[in-house]
């Protein structure tokens, strides 16, 4: 089996403490704490797969960023119509990180949200990574999902503006009216505006601006 992303990552070793294992049954049975990291499109589908095999104390945390294709929903509904039988805690981290710069083991930092804050801060520390990847506790679940799917529409606004020629004010003047936006949404659905200014937020638009 290779011990790398081969796909993705192909120069990069997964670490020598890492276990691999092809067998979804099993690595759930082994596991208490599961990351789900997978493309917005098929993560209920992922999800269904998941269910049978959950443990009874097994807590999932997900990196997904987006919404829900087929309805626009955020993906906290789409995780509670699967999971309704369960107790629903899970929290969702977001943020500015490039996979690549990640393995490279460059400083980042990310936005964590959970409906239970116990559950939060615990993640919290073990998500740390030596001095190069922090953790922020958000409160706002609404928040901290939302930013990470709308941002991606001024970031493309924002190519749009350059590939017509419009030059640095325009571009400017749409990535700042563009927030407002996204937190003027936000506010619509529940979120608080001042998330939009962190991690979740401004950090993961700034980041697709100079991808």
């Amino acid at each position: 089996m290779d011990r790398c992303n081969t796909a993705f990552l192909p120069d990069v070793p997964f670490p020598d403490h890492l276990s691999l294992e092809p067998d979804l049954t099993k690595a759930i049975a082994a596991s208490r704490d599961l990351l789900v990291v997978v493309p917005s499109h098929v993560f209920g589908e992922v999800l269904q797969q998941i269910k049978p095999h959950l443990r009874s104390d097994s807590r999932i945390v997900w990196a997904t960023k987006g919404l829900e294709k087929e309805t626009g929903r955020l993906l906290q509904d789409v995780a509670r119509e699967i999971v309704r039988a369960m107790t629903f805690r899970w929290p969702v981290i977001s943020g500015p990180t490039f996979a690549k710069e990640l393995a490279a083991g460059l400083p980042t930092a990310i936005a964590l949200a959970a409906t239970d804050a116990q559950f939060a801060e615990d993640l919290q520390q073990k998500l740390h990574c030596g001095k190069s990847f922090r953790v922020y506790n958000n409160p706002d679940f609404i928040g901290v999902q939302l930013g990470g799917a709308v941002k991606n529409v001024i970031a493309i606004g924002a190519g749009i503006s350059d590939g017509i020629g419009f030059g640095a004010n325009a571009r400017t003047a749409l990535i700042t009216r563009g927030l407002a936006e996204m937190s003027r949404l936000g506010a619509a659905l529940g979120a608080d505006p001042t998330t939009f200014m962190g991690m979740a937020g401004l950090g993961d638009l700034v980041a697709d601006l100079y991808r």
